[in-house]
């Protein structure tokens, strides 16, 4: 797979370049410090060397710039040489930030334009790479102002995220230049380009450098690291909402760039993919996926039912009283029907649409004395679709406690008005969701879908909740995330 390509920013600063004056002696061109009182600084000996008067950073540089051709075997990077040579052949796009400032600021002097010129010229010298200086200062935007460079670096970010696409890398090398530009540089690339963004730091070797060796840097910093912390926040309060590909999205960059034997990431993706599963009731997928401890219960004939029901539940949460309405009446009635199926096996034949359908042949049953009264129930070819209320009268005849059983006297009423809800195209709200089912409130509401479900599987689960596969996952999801340390992240 090809690797991303790149766009680099880099800020340049007055340590930036190098300048030989011998064989194997290069001295670096803004060290404008002595070492001791009877030297010279490594500037000075450079002008020197040039036969120049002694002036300013900026002049020497603009000197040569304009004396190029004359000198360029002699000028390198000192900074980002070494990263340049690393990655040339993966990056389409370079900007160079030099100050430019107006001849009334005393910094001016220090400027760094003429510098990222010299470096432009021996980047498109060396490695042929499209190289743009961008001028600070130059409007009077003064680079000590955090507030001022804060809104100078947004604009910059969003003229050169026009020439970028969503899976570009941006490289950042922003030590260069005035501290309170850099960190606006920083905390702006981080706002705009989120967990696209590499930051490099580098490792000053003065031995090495006097020798012409450029400096080396460290393993990049990524914006996704910067941003975890906020990115966990966020991901644990989608999570809280069951906005399970909202988390997924949340979490791409981590998952994309983690280190192959990051076993947690992996873990929180896999769950994460059967929590999207269920969370659209595709449970045959989630079954699939979920750990061989629960796998037993995906074969028993009831399990769905719960899930349905609890995603019900999860709706209300959400706001979505229409589908909870709709999800926990399916709940109900579905199990109906896979009750009756297992049941009344012998008898039963899956029709068109995957509708199952019960024969008359029941009726002449022993095992089922019950059914002798059913004959009303058939059509002439003899069979009986299971669904709606006669299910209902079949089922209590096979059970007759439900008949007694308060749960079991709400649904009969509950399905009237479902008949009516779904064919109306308005807005329902909790507490026509009530209404409909005879309750009061959330927990009576799911207390009597667990009473129809419990009465019906014979099982003795106490809430929805503890009845589903699906808390679990979100549990320890929830934990995963929680626990996902940024010492895991390179």
């Amino acid at each position: 797979m090809a690797r991303k390509k790149s766009i680099l920013i880099a800020t340049i600063g007055t340590r930036d370049l190098a300048f030989c004056i011998a064989e194997n002696e290069w001295l670096n061109l803004g060290n404008d410090r002595s070492p001791n009182k009877d030297s010279i600084s490594e500037q000075a000996l450079v002008q020197d060397h040039l036969g120049l008067e002694r002036s300013s950073f900026r002049l020497l540089t603009e000197y040569l710039v304009e004396t190029w051709s004359d000198h360029q075997d002699a000028i390198q990077p000192i900074i980002i040489g070494k990263l340049l040579k690393d990655e040339n052949r993966n990056l389409k796009k370079i900007y160079l930030v030099g100050t430019n400032q107006p001849e009334s600021v005393t910094q001016r002097e220090k400027d760094t334009l003429y510098s990222a010129h010299l470096i432009k010229l021996w980047i498109e010298k060396k490695y042929k790479i499209p190289t743009d200086i961008i001028e600070q200062g130059k409007n009077g935007e003064n680079p000590s102002d955090f507030e001022v460079m804060f809104a100078w670096w947004k604009q910059i970010w969003s003229e050169i995220a026009q020439e970028t696409k969503e899976e570009t890398k941006i490289i950042l090398c922003i030590k260069g230049g005035v501290n309170q530009s850099s960190e606006a540089a920083r905390i702006t690339a981080l706002s705009r380009f989120g967990e696209s963004t590499y930051f490099y730091d580098f490792i000053q070797d003065a031995e090495k450098n006097f020798l012409g060796s450029p400096s080396q840097y460290t393993k990049p910093f990524q914006g996704r690291n910067y941003l975890w912390e906020l990115k966990q926040t966020e991901a644990l309060s989608l999570l809280n909402r069951w906005d399970y590909a909202a988390v997924q999205k949340v979490l791409c960059p981590y998952k994309d760039n983690a280190d192959e034997d990051d076993q947690t990431i992996e873990m929180i993706w896999h769950h994460l993919q059967m929590a999207i599963d269920w969370n659209m009731a595709d449970f045959e997928s989630f079954a699939q996926s979920i750990d061989s401890k629960y796998q037993q219960r995906t074969k028993t004939w009831w399990w769905t039912a719960y899930e349905v029901a609890y995603l019900g539940v999860i709706r209300f949460q959400q706001g979505h009283i229409t589908e909870a309405f709709f999800h926990s009446f399916r709940a109900v009635e579905g199990l109906m029907i896979e009750w009756a199926i297992e049941y009344y096996k012998p008898h039963i034949e899956i029709g068109n649409n995957n509708q199952p359908i019960l024969k008359k042949s029941i009726c002449k049953d022993v095992n089922f004395s019950e059914s002798k009264s059913w004959h009303s129930y058939f059509n002439n070819q003899g069979t009986f679709k299971l669904f709606g209320e006669q299910l209902e009268q079949l089922l209590k005849s096979s059970l007759p406690h439900l008949n007694r059983e308060y749960c079991w006297q709400n649904f009969a009423q509950t399905r009237e008005i479902r008949n009516q809800i779904f064919h109306r195209l308005y807005k329902l709200d909790k507490t026509e969701l009530f209404e409909a089912w005879n309750v009061n409130s959330q927990k009576e509401w799911e207390n009597l879908m667990l009473g129809c479900l419990n009465s019906l599987s014979s099982q003795n689960f106490l809430t929805l909740k503890s009845s589903s596969l699906l808390s679990n996952t979100h549990q320890l999801l929830e934990e995963k995330i929680k626990n996902y340390s940024i010492r895991q992240i390179h």
